[in-house]
């Protein structure tokens, strides 16, 4: 017997945007029975085994879903479609958010092969802007969050949450590649519409925005960078000045060559109204400074140390937040850069503010793209937001590989993440008895054994 005292907070699998296949072979199987990483019984509740965000999706997953396993909490086959109580959007930035001593960061392509990360009592969080393969004897323990696409082989194991988002569609899983806990498989996007060859909105949805750089070296009104729709040329939602390295080629923001032989430096927003989203501004160092929020919030004139910088990024949650300009307007205007979002660091003179030294300006370029008037300010095409937009994934599952529920690895994982946690009581199984929805795990593994 199930008592409910709660909602559940992540089933064992969730597909969060279109799905343009949904494949299952062999012995692969997604299970939403809670189950210990010992693969003993769970004590908590049982979840579902696949949840599908968008309803359009609901039919490829339930075609590719074999009838003889999927168990969940409603029973065999369990895929159910429908937002669950977790706000994905909020879980994503709560684990972007996170700086504690146990972050480990990758840029770029990864491939982990014979690794390990963390440990039952001591779980991370590992987040990467890129594509990432798991392989060998891979082991991990915490939350593992992709900018990218995602493979699982050989004997890879992950304990807790896994979240892979972005634009990379494909999602694979083989061999005898094991994750107890939860994941989650997003390329959605939020209005907008498909706006390049693969049938998606790159970067921030409904449009695009220009990046323009400047320094003390060159005229006011002259750049040393522009890069006209920079987030859908590189895919992001945001600027990150340490990740994307270099000037003028591949989306580098020229913070290393311009900033080189820095040290104390004064940060600040120009125009904060026009944006909102999340920042971080972390340094190490003698004077550690750790600086989070709303950029929309504002962020006066403050020191850090620009040798120490390790993380500095603005993420944006729409395109009509952001000042609508052009390249012209924006750098004709050296004092207010026509109303754009703007980072800027100046010199430390004598305990204030001095010569400009880097200036980075964001905005809207609109130019054929559906304009912010009219609707609300995170609604890029005056639909009222109804309407969801994002490349259409593919997900494979061959072999042995498969995903347990497990409330035990996912509540260690949740400990790094601010704001979520799993109680105990929000789903409790109060009786083991298998005469009610919960199929029998035994005839469970019968089944699967038959496919």
């Amino acid at each position: 017997v199930l008592n409910r005292g709660g909602g559940s907070l992540l089933d064992a699998l969730t597909l969060d945007g279109p799905v343009k296949k949904f494949q299952v072979k062999k012995k692969a199987d997604v299970s939403g029975l809670d189950t210990d990483p010992d693969g003993t019984d769970g004590s908590n509740t049982d979840m579902h085994a696949v949840r599908v965000v968008q309803a359009g999706a609901l039919g490829t997953v339930i075609s590719g879903t074999p009838l003889g396993g999927f168990s969940g909490i409603a029973g065999l086959a369990d895929v159910v479609q429908g937002g669950g109580e977790a706000s994905l959007s909020d879980l994503a930035e709560a684990i972007r958010s996170y700086s504690g001593s146990g972050l480990i960061t990758f840029a770029g392509k990864q491939k982990f092969d014979d690794r390990t990360f963390g440990s039952a009592g001591s779980p991370v969080m590992v987040r990467v802007v890129g594509d990432v393969e798991l392989k060998g004897n891979t082991t991990g323990y915490g939350v593992l969050y992709v900018e990218g696409g995602l493979k699982m082989k050989d004997d890879a194991r992950w304990e807790g949450l896994i979240y892979a988002t972005g634009d990379k569609e494909k999602f694979d899983f083989t061999d005898d590649a094991i994750a107890y806990g939860a994941v989650v498989l997003s390329t959605v996007s939020e209005d907008g519409s498909g706006r390049d060859s693969k049938g998606g909105d790159a970067g921030l949805p409904g449009g695009h925005f220009d990046v323009d750089v400047f320094d003390g070296s060159v005229s006011l009104t002259g750049e040393i960078y522009h890069e006209h729709q920079y987030d859908d040329d590189y895919n992001v939602t945001g600027v990150n000045l340490m990740t994307m390295t270099g000037c003028k080629n591949g989306g580098g923001l020229c913070w290393d060559q311009v900033m080189s032989g820095e040290d104390f430096v004064f940060v600040s927003f120009l125009n904060p109204a026009n944006s909102r989203g999340s920042y971080r501004i972390r340094t190490s160092g003698s004077a550690p400074v750790n600086l989070s929020g709303n950029p929309q919030a504002g962020l006066s004139p403050t020191l850090v140390d620009a040798s120490a910088m390790e993380e500095f990024w603005v993420e944006f949650d729409a395109l009509c937040y952001l000042q609508e300009s052009s390249p012209g307007q924006v750098q004709k205007d050296a004092s207010n850069r026509n109303g754009s979002f703007s980072i800027q660091v100046h010199a430390n003179d004598a305990g204030s503010p001095g010569t400009l030294l880097y200036e980075l300006s964001v905005y809207h370029h609109y130019g054929g793209d559906f304009p912010c008037s009219g609707g609300s300010a995170s609604d890029d095409d005056d639909d009222d937001g109804v309407e969801l937009y994002g490349r259409e994934m593919s997900v494979k599952f061959d072999k042995d590989a498969r995903i347990r529920y497990s409330s035990d690895a996912l509540a260690k994982a949740l400990t790094l993440v601010p704001g979520f946690s799993l109680g105990s009581n929000d789903v409790v199984l109060t009786s083991r008895s298998e005469s009610g929805v919960r199929p029998n795990r035994k005839m469970t593994d019968m089944l699967q054994r038959t496919r």
